[in-house]
């Protein structure tokens, strides 16, 4: 799965016609561009590995709740999938 690491990356990626899916760097995470590649039809990938899940682990739910304020995430990579699974259930975020 390419990563991008800007928009420009973003732009690039979305010209490929067999890639639906962005990892992106959470450096650029604006929900505006974000939006943009949802409405283009591809899905938006984004790390808890690191940050996001060392504050799970410290603090049940602080992770996923700060990594949820993003917008238009629809992939999230982590090494909890249990807890994460656990957390979507209950927020009713998971079909």
């Amino acid at each position: 799965m390419p990563r991008a690491y800007s928009k420009t990356d973003v732009k690039e990626i979305l010209g490929y016609s067999n890639i639906s899916v962005v990892h992106i760097d959470e450096s650029f995470y604006e929900p505006n561009f974000m939006k943009g590649v949802i409405e283009q039809g591809s899905r938006v990938w984004i790390n808890a590995l690191g940050k996001y899940d060392r504050m799970e682990l410290e603090e049940r739910n602080s992770g996923f709740n700060e990594l949820l304020k993003k917008k238009y995430v629809n992939i999230i990579q982590t090494d909890l999938p249990e807890e994460l699974l656990k957390y979507l259930k209950n927020k009713k975020l998971h079909r």
